[in-house]
């Protein structure tokens, strides 16, 4: 009865989790990022040819989506696009944690591993809960670890996995190499040639693609990993790293409590609650109102793995598995994900997560390993604590608006239609949609710039540009160059330009975007589209 009793408040706990996500994918209107990771596939669905007709770097992830988006246009155009996406988004956490679910639950008990593993699920990067390239590639790759490292006999399916991570983010192939590397150490067999031939099935075709395109495109595409942006030297690696050790407040304080409760460990052999305080002091650091607070919080988790190993008795293989395998490959993941984006340091919480995993596991099998009657819980109590702090960040703050609380007012119509936001954001979109569509036309082409890729979503007339996301000179190392070689075929040219004079940003408020006179773009949309029309928020160029 007891037992039945427990079975039932966990299910009912779990299941209000659930509710809680799916509720609050219904609030939020982002019309930059989340727009940008639709628009792209979008595109392509309509016609338009990668790395021909788009240059963003971020493309390729969009061909994992394509399929996504092309069934969903076909049948119902773009109408509530966005939620759709967000759904699928969400089902397709659940999916990569059932993969890992099924790799770790004979290790550690079906209740304990579903906690585990339902961290990819409620784990959302700046409160944002949507596809792009990041997701994908950090969620691919988690589960492709857990199958190769556990799951020897699967070991193909962990290179299809691995496969597609390269397809959604290609720099991850430092972290898949490095995993590779690893298994080859450690397990010096033939089965290890079934990762290479599972990873070759889906690079084979993006390799087809990039033959048929031409890689002269590609190499074009690679304009925007500048030096400083996407990329840079050893100095951007130390400013990754740098940028971590000085987040970290009470750093005294936390290592002067690791050496005491390993020095307890080691004389008293029962530590349960100050491990799990050790875990929760990264929560405590942090300031919860700042919208970077889930990736900070994933970081300093994550990097609580190789602390714990010195609980871990030496000779039991499975945490040293996954130690090795898992967690290594996730640390030069994050490395990676920080060294590449210019959000440098913050970034790391991206590839780190399947370390993330791998800490809540080393703490369940130390916590574990110190039984009594009252430790019998605390595994369960400590992960589903972490469940619901990741929950909160999800309620605390709404990527691209702010407060949860201030999202009252439904959009009725178009992509973005079932969502909440503010009565500010709702009537600034309406505005511009509105203003757009007197000079919409069936066919044709159009040029929504600047950060304003939410705009193509509304219409059938393809981008007239070769960046669906058109970034700022003013605020971006940037020309307009590349952009304007692609109006040398006249085809390509806008019959339609809507010039963006305000956009919002991640944090929700407005920032005005200014335009010089001597902007080139500016310049040549003036000189084919030559009537104007202003807007409240936008300036639209036609004929």
């Amino acid at each position: 009865m007891r037992k039945k009793i427990q079975d039932g408040v966990f299910l009912i706990f779990v299941l209000a989790l659930f509710a809680l996500v799916f509720n609050r994918i219904h609030y939020g209107v982002d019309l930059s990022d989340e727009a940008y990771n639709s628009a792209l596939p979008y595109r392509f669905a309509l016609g338009d040819r990668p790395f021909v007709d788009e240059m963003a770097p971020q493309q390729t992830s969009s061909f994992l989506l394509f399929p996504l988006i092309k069934i969903y246009t076909l049948l119902f155009g773009t109408e509530s696009l966005i939620l759709f996406m967000r759904y699928m988004y969400v089902l397709f956490t659940i999916f990569i944690a059932f993969l890992i679910y099924k790799t770790i639950n004979e290790h550690l008990g079906k209740k304990i591993a579903l906690l585990i593993c339902l961290l990819v699920v409620f784990y959302a990067p700046f409160g944002a809960i949507f596809f792009n390239y990041n997701r994908l590639a950090f969620l691919l790759f988690s589960a492709g670890c857990f199958i190769g490292v556990l799951r020897r006999d699967k070991l193909f399916w962990s290179g299809v996995l691995h496969g597609l991570t390269l397809i959604a983010y290609p720099f991850f192939a430092i972290p898949c190499t490095a995993f590779f590397l690893i298994q080859l150490f450690r397990y010096r067999d033939f089965r290890n040639a079934r990762y290479v031939y599972g990873a070759f099935i889906p690079l084979s075709a993006f390799l087809v693609i990039v033959v048929w395109i031409g890689f002269d495109k590609l190499l074009n595409m690679m304009w925007s990993l500048r030096s400083g942006m996407h990329g840079g030297g050893i100095e951007k690696l130390i400013h990754v790293i740098l940028g971590i050790w000085d987040r970290i407040h009470y750093k005294e304080i936390i290592l002067l409590y690791c050496i005491m409760v390993f020095a307890l460990s080691r004389k008293y052999q029962q530590t349960s609650l100050a491990l799990v305080m050790v875990v929760l002091i990264p929560f405590f650091a942090f300031k919860i109102s700042d919208p970077s607070a889930p990736s900070w919080y994933m970081i300093i988790y994550g990097l609580f793995a190789p602390y714990l190993m010195l609980f871990i008795n030496s000779e039991e293989t499975f945490p040293s598995s996954i130690f090795l395998g898992i967690w290594i490959p996730s640390l030069l993941a994050g490395l990676t994900t920080g060294f590449i984006s210019a959000n440098a340091s913050i970034n790391v919480g991206i590839g780190i997560v399947p370390g993330a995993l791998v800490t809540s596991i080393l703490l369940v099998w130390i916590l574990r390993e110190r039984a009594s009657d009252f430790n019998h819980y605390v595994p369960a109590i400590l992960l589903a604590s972490l469940l619901l702090i990741l929950l909160g960040f999800q309620y605390k703050f709404v990527y691209s608006e702010g407060s949860y609380v201030e999202l009252s007012e439904r959009i009725e119509y178009g992509p973005y239609r079932g969502l909440y936001t503010s009565l500010e954001k709702k009537q600034y979109l309406e505005s511009i949609i509105q203003d757009f569509s007197k000079f919409e036309t069936d066919q044709g082409k159009v040029l929504f710039f600047d950060f304003f890729p939410a705009g193509y979503l509304f219409t059938t007339m393809k981008p007239a540009s070769n960046l669906v996301w058109t970034p700022t000179p003013q605020l971006f190392n940037t020309d307009r160059g590349l952009l304007l070689r692609y109006y040398d075929r006249e085809s390509n040219v806008p019959d339609v330009s809507v010039k963006i004079n305000l956009v919002y940003t991640y944090t929700g408020k407005t920032l005005k975007l200014e335009y010089s006179e001597d902007d080139a773009l500016l310049a040549f949309v003036r000189q084919v589209n030559r009537k104007t029309y202003h807007g409240e928020f936008c300036d639209i160029y036609y004929e």
